[in-house]
């Protein structure tokens, strides 16, 4: 059972993106091992999130922050987009 911070930092790997994005992961509090279905399922929804972020969203950073607190836990994706241009 890899930490989901070690999961998460592979999926990039996985594909030929072709565009450079900065990509980071954020890790708050005390890192704990999930219950494998808990693991599972953060791990799956994430990655989903993550390759679509790479794939559509044509960020130049994306970052993955992992919140571990005493009772719950929470993960969440963002991605900075280049300002559009403005119309004249």
């Amino acid at each position: 059972n890899l930490g989901l911070e070690h999961a998460f930092s592979e999926v990039n790997q996985e594909f030929d993106f072709q565009q450079q994005i900065a990509f980071r992961i954020v890790v708050v509090g005390r890192p704990r091992t999930l219950r494998g279905a808990v693991h599972e399922h953060v791990y799956l929804i994430g990655r989903e999130a993550l390759i679509n972020a790479f794939r559509h969203a044509d960020a130049k950073n994306i970052e993955v922050e992992l919140e571990y607190a005493p009772r719950r836990f929470v993960a969440g994706t963002h991605q900075r987009l280049d300002a559009a241009p403005s119309r004249s």
